[in-house]
């Protein structure tokens, strides 16, 4: 028997079940099952390479909402050359500028004004130990 899934794999979310499928109530995304989501991918992998030769890897994992291994295993399966630098980068680069919140809400879920909350305290710890600016 397996486990039912309360939480959104892609922002943490909660699931709701509207007709019959698990979908986000903070990012609005389906929840697949792995085999769904493996068959689906599976279905579309040629649109999928072509996406990630035009658009990245970036692009292409936000576009069809996978994971970069998942990416990286079609790509290796279909043969598909991977661009250079784009998957084993150390740290993510930000010129010293690190992007803005948005305005901090009450009305958000108690989740998400968590998340907010952790996140700026990330930030201020990062601009006191590193000096990087908060756009």
């Amino acid at each position: 028997m397996s486990a039912v899934r309360t939480k959104c794999r892609h922002c943490g979310g909660k699931l709701i079940s509207e007709e019959g499928v698990l979908k986000c109530l903070s990012c609005g995304r389906e929840q697949l099952s792995k085999r769904q989501a493996r068959l689906y991918y599976e279905s579309h992998k040629d649109e999928i390479c072509a996406d990630y030769q035009k658009m990245g890897r970036a692009a292409t994992m936000a576009k069809w909402g996978m994971a970069a291994a998942t990416l990286y295993s079609i790509l290796k399966k279909e043969q598909i050359p991977l661009k250079r630098g784009s998957y084993h980068s150390s740290a993510p680069s930000h010129n010293g500028v690190l992007p803005p919140l948005p305005a901090y809400s009450n009305e958000w879920p108690l989740e998400v004004q968590i998340k907010w909350l952790e996140t700026y305290q990330a930030i201020f710890t990062l601009e006191k130990q590193e000096g990087v600016k908060h756009a």
